[in-house]
């Protein structure tokens, strides 16, 4: 019998870094700029996908889903114009990723 060995990101290391991102709080700190956000989450972020993402960059993409469901969330309560409306958030920060896609570490990967 044959056991498999995958060195991926574990159920129990995806569920603290899921923990890790909603205590960070990302959609109520409306006083920041992105960048700000980009600077304080951004090393955590390409450190976590350089760790568990070397050999398994798919199972990175629910965790990358994530932050990038709460950035959504911070542009909806920090512009009034996008406060009612989840696809017009979604597209602003879609095209932020388009024009700058080394701004953050899972832009560059390509996982959302």
């Amino acid at each position: 019998m044959f056991v498999s060995f995958s060195p991926a990101v574990s159920r129990k290391a995806t569920a603290s870094i899921r923990a890790t991102i909603r205590s960070w709080r990302v959609h109520a700190q409306t006083r920041g700029s992105l960048s700000q956000l980009v600077e304080n989450y951004n090393p955590k972020l390409r450190g976590w996908l350089l760790y568990y993402g070397a050999f398994g960059k798919t199972e990175m993409k629910s965790i990358c889903l994530m932050f990038h469901t709460a950035l959504i969330k911070w542009a909806k309560n920090k512009f009034k114009r996008l406060k009612r409306s989840w696809c017009k958030a979604r597209a602003f920060i879609t095209n932020i990723a388009r024009r700058d896609p080394k701004l953050l570490a899972y832009w560059e990967w390509k996982l959302c």
